[in-house]
């Protein structure tokens, strides 16, 4: 297994006047996530199931399906703030826009899944246990994706912000503002799949005070 994750984060500040100010903020993420399988990425899987206890009753050779694991993730994020104290207002308005890039084996049963259970009826000559069907080559299922199991996935968002903290009086302050969130509807880079989400957007109003 090889998980790692780095980030990086750049801040500017720029003071255009004593109650003007601007920030800027550039973020970028970037995520590994790798579970290979030692033995082989075409190792199969084997499930021997017999009748009886829990703890005797099936046996599972080989690594989950899900395997294996191949995943890099990659965030962007772009931020930018502006500040400006008027009077008795100190107004806040900004921009937040991210991008996600999910690259990504999305792995099912790629090796091959064999399953030996038990066979015909008890106390019968022609049963047989899931060892023996196991040891004489007999499975009961078997079950193999096929295809292209990398997708590479694109997302993106946008939010926008616009505050006012207004001194109504010495000792009481209203806190008004609006915000807009924008999102983009997921997609995969070549058509793999159909997420079937649309673009979303919504405003959310913001009320408060302090007295």
């Amino acid at each position: 297994q090889n998980n790692k994750q780095q980030n990086l984060g750049l801040t500017a500040t720029q003071l255009f006047t004593p109650t003007l100010w601007g920030e800027f903020r550039f973020g970028l993420g970037l995520r590994t996530t790798t579970v290979n399988i030692s033995g082989g990425n075409d190792t199969p899987v084997v499930r021997i199931s017999n009748p009886g206890p829990a703890a005797y009753s099936t046996t599972l050779l080989g690594n989950a399906n899900q395997f294996p694991i191949l995943r890099y993730q990659t965030d962007f994020q772009y931020v930018y703030n502006l500040s400006w104290i008027a009077g008795k207002h100190v107004i806040r308005a900004g921009v937040d826009y991210r991008r996600q890039w999910l690259d990504d084996r999305a792995d099912q049963a790629s090796r091959g899944f064999w399953n030996f259970a038990a066979t015909g009826v008890l106390g019968t000559a022609g049963r047989y246990e899931g060892y023996e069907n196991f040891l004489r080559g007999f499975a009961t299922s078997f079950q193999r994706g096929y295809g292209n199991f990398f997708t590479r996935n694109r997302s993106a968002e946008f939010n926008q912000y616009i505050q006012d903290d207004f001194k109504l009086t010495p000792n009481l302050t209203l806190n008004l503002g609006l915000r807009y969130e924008y999102v983009l509807a997921p997609k995969e880079v070549d058509g793999f799949i159909n997420y079937g989400y649309g673009n979303y957007g919504a405003f959310q109003p913001r009320f408060g005070l302090a007295w």
